[in-house]
């Protein structure tokens, strides 16, 4: 919420308007006082304590908050607020939003309610498109939603086919039908997902194009009839239709596409009117790269997640000409020949989830978070800090970290780098995964298309893994003899009778054994400093490791080390939670792994051999649907539980064939992590 002052109070030296964690602290010199609105989940968040009034909009719940119009406008009301800037989510493209603005005599920062209505719906922009001879997908818009007619209509397109949400955006329900016999599933699960994300299940079909690249031109528009766009930006790098990776301009678009595309959006733009910042999505077919098309998708009516990197190579600021075009200005470059677009800039975003339990999002209180790199080169726009809380109600995005340079290799460079050396503990985050998708062969060489990170997920994950080289197992089993070390150090100090001898307590062993990961290791301090590491098994290795010195950073918590590791002397840093340790290396990249001492392996091995599998939440949040009941035979992989986490519906599988022994949780329920659903026990 803010105040949008006069130029001539601009020019007195008002402060800068900034916009909230979506942006309260990026817009320069527009100029305004600022609010925001905070639920219980984010009372101490960054955006709230950063701006200069904050107003309570309700509890954690999207649905009764950030949702709820009427509370969103009363608290702008109560800060004195004479604009609203409604960031890259919730209410955004909302034209319900802005029309509750308006009546309050509220400027909402963002276009025409006409255009958020024409373009929010699928369906009408897929028309008005047609009309403004901009290409559009085959596919169905219609108003008849049942089942039957629905599955009709697919099969008039032709599979695969996609299944969107009329409303709404961010890859929030969409689904790919492949053949008739999971399409009325995917129907189902896409509106149970849109339902709660848009309050409105309507869907539409278009024809599903497998080779393709994700293309979006920045567009704006103001008050006095002028349009131009700032460029396109390559989002292809997408995991289930959420974007992971985005880049501008787009690599290897011939200079014909490139003004074709631009064009084509800002025909879009004019033919709603459209005033403010806005996004024309285009689906580009590479299926034969020597003849490439590209296809309307849809209009965003809001600034973009991913603004960063067109800032970076126009060297304009995007919500700075927001608000200067909501204050009736004239665009600050009306014409499009003076646009810029130097160099090249690419977006990684950081998620808090696990890539190794398949993405499974994460949720915990942050005690580390830095991605470092020369300033010059590296931004990074976080609304999270260290000691806030990743909340299980919202999206799990921790942060945006965007690299330029003069070249693309160079950026990319730089961002894989800054991702390698990134220091992100208390959740789990895809920091080291994206790193590792950035020096992927066909990203390096700009060749991927949207199906990269599904039809190499395999490789990708694996390479995720190889990085724990029992090189690194075993450097995480000496630090975690060292914290055992030092805890017996302060409880026994130098002079006690308990003193230890070499580093180890006095009636203790020289020598410790622990499963790292579900390695069986014994870790032995041979002379002072000087540990061996043996793994015994089917593929027993052994390893020595020198510590040169231990510190103690916080106690029980966090260790630096100085190490010889095969011959190389370096320091890290090893940061304990819990079973875990997670050893940053001297490449930079950080590894977690579990330590867990063997009684307490054993103890586990015994339950999983025990016959009962259980299931429990891997992440606090609500049950959406229980689809078994007590004695229901199940199958290994069928899906038992929806469980609603993150704005995501998340599904709970059977680990094993077998019968449903116990059910302990009901379609409402608030779950936390760890908590016992269901349990599974062997086939009579």
């Amino acid at each position: 919420f803010g105040r949008m002052r006069t130029q001539d109070e601009e020019t007195a030296g008002s402060k800068p308007w900034r916009d909230s964690a979506a942006g309260i602290s990026n817009c320069t010199a527009a100029g305004s006082a600022d609010g925001g609105g905070d639920s219980d989940a984010d009372a101490g968040a960054a955006h709230v304590e950063e701006a200069d009034e904050a107003v309570w909009v309700g509890p954690a719940a999207s649905a009764e908050s950030y949702l709820r119009i009427d509370a969103v406008v009363g608290a702008a009301k109560k800060t004195g607020a004479d604009a609203v800037h409604p960031g890259y989510g919730f209410l955004s493209e909302n034209a319900k939003f802005a029309r509750a603005c308006a009546k309050a005599k509220i400027k909402f920062v963002g276009p025409p309610i006409k255009a958020l209505e024409d373009m929010g719906s699928k369906s009408a922009a897929r028309t008005l498109m047609s009309e403004a001879a901009v290409p559009i997908i085959p596919g169905y818009h219609g108003a008849d939603m049942n089942d039957e007619r629905l599955q009709m209509e697919a099969r008039r397109i032709g599979y695969p086919v996609m299944i969107k949400p009329v409303m709404g955006g961010g890859g929030k329900g969409m689904r790919i039908a492949h053949n008739d016999d999971h399409f009325l599933g995917l129907v189902h699960s896409a509106r149970q997902e849109a339902r709660p994300s848009f309050g409105d299940d309507r869907l539409l079909l278009e024809k599903y194009i497998g080779r393709s690249r994700h293309v979006e031109v920045q567009v704006f528009g103001d008050t006095h009839g002028n349009y131009v766009h700032l460029w396109e930006r390559d989002c292809s790098v997408q995991r289930r239709h959420q974007k992971v990776l985005e880049e501008a301009p787009a690599p290897h678009l011939s200079k014909k596409m490139r003004e074709e595309m631009g064009a084509a959006a800002v025909a879009a733009a004019q033919k709603v009117n459209y005033v403010n910042a806005g996004t024309v999505e285009f689906i580009l077919d590479v299926s034969d790269p020597r003849n490439m098309m590209f296809y309307f998708l849809e209009m965003n009516t809001r600034l973009q997640v991913e603004h960063p990197v067109t800032e970076s190579i126009t060297g304009q600021d995007l919500v700075e000409w927001q608000l200067r075009v909501a204050r009736g200005e004239r665009l600050p470059i009306v014409d499009q020949d003076k646009i810029a677009c130097i160099g090249h800039a690419i977006e990684a975003r950081i998620y808090a989830e696990s890539p190794a339990d398949g993405f499974l999002p994460q949720a915990g209180k942050i005690t580390r978070l830095h991605f470092p790199g020369d300033q010059r080169y590296i931004r990074v726009d976080a609304g999270v800090r260290k000691g806030d809380t990743m909340s299980v109600y919202y999206d799990p995005m921790l942060a945006k970290v965007i690299a330029r340079g003069d070249t693309r290799d160079e950026a990319r460079v730089r961002l894989a780098q800054s991702l390698r050396n990134s220091q992100l503990q208390g959740v789990e985050s895809n920091a080291a995964y994206a790193a590792i998708v950035l020096e992927h062969p066909l990203f390096v060489k700009g060749k991927h298309d949207t199906s990269l990170l599904e039809e190499h997920a395999e490789e990708l994950i694996k390479k995720l893994q190889q990085t724990k080289s029992f090189r690194m197992t075993a450097l995480a089993a000496v630090a975690q003899l060292m914290a055992s070390i030092e805890a017996s150090r302060a409880l026994h100090p130098p002079g006690s009778a308990f003193a230890s001898l070499h580093g180890l307590a006095l009636f203790e062993p020289p020598s410790c054994a622990l499963h790292v990961d579900g390695r069986a290791l014994v870790v032995s301090e041979e002379s002072p400093g000087q540990f061996v590491i043996v793994q015994s098994g089917a593929e027993s290795s052994t390893e020595k490791i020198s510590v040169h010195s231990v510190r103690e950073i916080e106690r029980n918590k966090e260790l630096l080390l100085n190490v010889t590791v095969d011959g190389v002397r370096f320091s890290t840093h090893a940061v304990f939670s819990g079973k875990n340790v997670t050893i940053y290396g001297q490449d930079g990249l950080h590894l977690t792994f579990k330590a867990t001492p063997p009684d307490d392996y054993e103890a586990e091995e015994e339950e999983m051999e025990s016959g009962l599998s259980n299931i429990s939440a891997p992440i606090p949040g609500r049950i959406k649907a229980v689809l078994v009941r007590e004695g229901d035979t199940v199958a290994k992989g069928d899906v038992v539980i929806n469980l609603e986490a993150m704005k995501m519906i998340h599904n709970l599988q059977s680990p094993r064939d077998g019968i449903v022994s116990s059910l302990q949780t009901n379609a409402g329920d608030v779950v936390g992590f760890g908590d016992l659903l269901l349990s599974v026990s062997p086939p009579a």
